[in-house]
């Protein structure tokens, strides 16, 4: 059985701007099962299809922390 994880910070990264969004749960969305969901709004109006890289950092019940890298995603909207 996975340990279970929190999502405790994320941050975007478009060249040299960098965007650390205040991570919250958006009741409105039903996340898949075994998915963490959690939104940052008010961020930088990057065009759609300008790919950022995002880095999130997640910690166990054991208290130890990972960096997740996800590379060159698209913005899908500005909005």
């Amino acid at each position: 059985m996975w340990p279970a994880v929190e999502l405790e910070a994320a941050w975007v990264v478009n060249g040299r701007d960098l965007w650390s969004p205040k991570l919250e749960y958006d009741p409105l969305v039903d996340p898949y099962p075994n998915t963490i969901l959690k939104v940052g709004r008010e961020g930088p109006r990057w065009a759609p299809g300008t790919l950022v890289d995002v880095v999130v950092r997640v910690r166990d019940t054991a208290g130890r922390a990972y960096l997740i890298r996800a590379a060159n995603q698209p913005v899908r909207s500005a909005s």
